[in-house]
């Protein structure tokens, strides 16, 4: 469309944001925008998700949608996440898989008012079972009161062990506080499949007697990747809190272990015991001074520099990597590592602990952290199935205006 502008829109994989401006109701002219993968790395049923604003009586119910490519259907989910007060569908999410050569670029096509013909089936037994103390989707199970988190992830056998399993935050007198401490614990669903399944926890954290600060969980699973993203929100008005941590106990068969972090050469190493631990830790600064060193502990020596960003290296690492035995691999990635002042550290230990932190420059009134792990087979394929940087740069999408 001449003279009309083009917004070109990075998506995290499974949380795009789009600004779509729908022609007329009476025309019902299809919403048309570009998936382009701009990495290098070919995608495989690639999860993709859309956020679309309507105006009032465009679209009357979510499932009077359909998504085309090339003039054919492509399965997709539809979910209204807000509506007008006629009742008719604000705000669409469309989400859906998509198949992309390296660099390729892919037209798609909203039609409103035209359902598909035939409806998205559900992939890797993605369904939801809301019950009395859990809720579960597909192989993986949440507790309602938090404790623990993620109480169950079962692709090949089960991948959760025993240890701190949820959110964590550490106050001003460096006192330690978990979910253990949450009160009035929800759990609900937002998203119920069959591409996309989303689970929203939700409590105020207690910190004493006259402070809590609101913690929010969304747990994202879509149904071709066997991956958990874990968006985690602690508001903190009073500005209390010194860091936000995200811990996951994964269980493993015998050691060894291995371990690897994306640095500049690709570290890695091997956890032999349960006394055994790595740690990476990335400063950043406003200034650009940042800096990444990985620490080992391997009983009875105690804990050392293993690899620094000395001299020429790159100096802020990747943020993401491997924990695996000889038959499971988690491939771990951490959004935005390194990209605001602050620390942050991926610590891996021989009880199979992860923890995700981050500890800002100075005190603030939000705190975020996205984490996903990504349950896989071993030996970890290289391709952007298994590949953690594939969930850290997705596609991009841009929109047809």
């Amino acid at each position: 469309m001449n003279g009309v502008p083009r917004a070109l829109i990075s998506f995290a994989t499974l949380a795009l944001v789009a600004t779509i401006v729908p022609a007329p109701t009476a025309q019902r002219a299809p919403l048309s925008f570009r998936v382009r993968e701009t990495s290098g790395i070919q995608r495989t049923q690639y999860p993709v998700s859309a956020r679309i604003p309507l105006p009032k009586g465009a679209l009357t119910e979510a499932s009077q949608a359909r998504l085309q490519a090339g003039g054919a259907d492509v399965p997709a989910q539809f979910t209204a996440t807000t509506t007008w007060d006629d009742g008719s569908v604000q705000s669409l999410d469309v989400d859906f898989n998509a198949s992309l050569e390296p660099e390729e670029e892919r037209r798609y096509q909203v039609q409103l008012g035209q359902p598909a013909t035939t409806p998205p089936a559900a992939a890797r037994g993605l369904t939801v079972d809301e019950q009395t103390e859990i809720v579960q989707v597909g192989p993986m199970k949440f507790s309602r009161s938090g404790v623990p988190l993620v109480a169950s992830v079962a692709y090949r056998g089960e991948g959760i062990g025993h240890g701190r399993n949820g959110v964590t935050v550490t106050d001003a007198a460096g006192k330690r506080h978990d979910l253990g401490a949450a009160r009035a614990p929800k759990l609900e669903v937002q998203k119920h499949g069959p591409l996309l399944a989303v689970v929203k926890y939700s409590a105020a954290l207690l910190i004493d007697e006259s402070y809590a600060t609101p913690v929010e969980v969304l747990m994202e699973m879509p149904n071709s990747k066997s991956w958990l993203k874990m968006i985690v929100t602690v508001r903190d008005p009073g500005r209390r809190l010194r860091d936000i941590a995200l811990e996951t106990p994964l269980a493993f068969d015998a050691y060894p272990w291995l371990w690897d972090f994306g640095t500049d050469s690709g570290t890695y190493g091997v956890l032999r015991s349960a006394s055994d631990g790595v740690t990476l830790s990335q400063t950043a600064s406003s200034a650009g001074a940042n800096r990444w060193m990985v620490l080992t502990t391997n009983a009875p020596q105690p804990r050392r520099p293993y690899e620094t960003s000395a001299g020429s290296r790159v100096k802020t690492a990747g943020g993401w990597g491997h924990f695996q035995d000889v038959k499971t691999a988690v491939a771990f990635g951490v959004e935005g590592f390194g990209k605001t002042s602050g620390t942050y550290s991926i610590a891996l230990d021989g009880q199979g602990q992860t923890a995700f932190r981050f500890a800002p420059a100075e005190p603030a009134t939000q705190h975020q952290l996205t984490v996903y792990l990504h349950f896989v087979p071993t030996p970890v394929a290289v391709g952007a199935a298994t590949n953690p940087t594939s969930m850290l740069n997705p596609p991009v999408v841009v929109l047809d205006r």
